[in-house]
């Protein structure tokens, strides 16, 4: 299944990506959005492309081959933006772009678990490399108190309780 990068016209109308500006795109994922931008700010303009999962930085390397040293792939989180900008020497920056969805290869074409539609493990991490606790070690092993709370809090579920009495 090939990926559509949604909301691309309001992506680029918001952004308004010009000749010679850099971007960067947190979650470059398959480069769709990125692309757009790049056409916009050739011939000059750079895209520093980020994504914690290591499967989207391998999708999105045809990027590289088409705009060459225009495009820079970081597999990272964008929460560490500032050290990558740094650490790449990235800049002047002049916009930022977030896309926080699921791409359909990360929902039907992985073992990652974020699927109903395939019978698979219950990972649900974009990175596996990260040591992070996977989903199913935690409905697993971890109390009913402490499913309630992740619940309650990371998931703002005002119904937590109730739901895992019935459910945990």
């Amino acid at each position: 299944m090939i990926h559509a990068a949604v909301l691309k016209k309001e992506v680029l109308e918001y952004l308004d990506p010009k000749q010679n500006e850099n971007f960067v795109d947190c979650t470059i994922g398959e480069g769709g959005h990125a692309e757009d931008i790049l056409n916009k700010i050739k011939p000059e303009g750079k895209v520093l492309g980020i994504d914690l999962d290591p499967q989207q930085i391998v999708s999105s390397h045809w990027l590289e081959a088409i705009y060459k040293d225009r495009v820079t792939l970081v597999n990272d989180s964008y929460s560490n933006l500032k050290e990558i900008l740094e650490r790449k020497s990235f800049a002047p920056v002049s916009g930022i772009l977030l896309d926080l969805g699921m791409s359909s290869a990360q929902l039907e074409g992985t073992q990652k678990g974020f699927s109903f539609k395939i019978d698979q493990g219950l990972d649900m991490r974009y990175n596996d490399l990260t040591g992070y606790l996977t989903a199913e070690k935690i409905v697993n092993e971890y109390s009913y108190e402490k499913i309630e709370e992740i619940l309650r809090n990371y998931g703002e579920e005002k119904f937590s309780k109730k739901n895992c009495q019935r459910n945990c």
